[in-house]
């Protein structure tokens, strides 16, 4: 149903994706935090909404810099926010795709919302998914006892069920999490990325978005 992995270049780095076969029209979803995209399309908790996404049109995974089967980065050159809404160019572009319909769940938000604001005729529509434009604790303290707990449980698949302790749990779902997540990030990379997403606040941004949104 989805392509093998390919790559499109944002700038200096490769950016790792998948699609699955073309339809009426384009769907993006904007990694959440990490991702692998060799592993999310066919993740048992996704397969009905894969299928669901797909029977409307083409629907895209990426991974952004540092994560999944994208190239890594350093502590130095840690992407800015700019840079990670230029992965969404990258693989419209490299896809041939004029303009798409982004789904955003989370911390993908702040993302999702600047490309929207930014490149609005490349934007169909912003779909939001329990997100948020920014954390809502302006201490720290919430934000660093959440990267600390995250840290603690990544590549267990149980990281994924504190987030979302309403889905549909067993030890297969379990599993294939734990994986996707090893996959994703190192614990080391999550220590890097996620005190970055903690702090991004794109509410300043809201009020220029001009597309349709849900």
């Amino acid at each position: 149903m989805f392509s093998e992995t390919r790559y499109a270049l944002n700038g200096d780095l490769r950016v790792a994706y998948r699609a699955s076969a073309e339809g009426e029209r384009d769907f993006v979803f904007v990694p959440n935090w990490m991702t692998c995209c060799d592993l999310l399309p066919e993740l048992p908790s996704l397969r009905g909404w894969v299928e669901a996404m797909t029977s409307l049109g083409r629907l895209i995974f990426f991974d952004q810099p540092g994560t999944g089967a994208s190239d890594p980065v350093t502590p130095g050159a840690m992407p800015t926010l700019e840079q990670w809404a230029d992965s969404i160019t990258a693989v419209l572009d490299d896809l041939g795709s004029h303009e798409a319909v982004l789904l955003a769940s989370n911390g993908a938000v702040a993302t999702a919302a600047l490309f929207a604001a930014t490149h609005p005729v490349r934007t169909s529509a912003l779909v939001v998914l329990e997100g948020y434009a920014g954390f809502a604790r302006t201490d720290g303290v919430l934000g660093d006892d959440f990267v600390a707990e995250m840290i603690t449980r990544w590549g267990t698949g149980h990281a994924q069920h504190a987030v979302n302790p309403d889905m549909p749990w067993n030890e297969e779902i379990r599993t294939a999490w734990a994986r996707h997540e090893r996959l994703a990030a190192s614990p080391g990379t999550v220590a890097m990325v996620l005190p970055l997403v903690l702090k991004t606040d794109v509410r300043a941004v809201l009020p220029t978005i001009r597309v349709p949104t849900l």
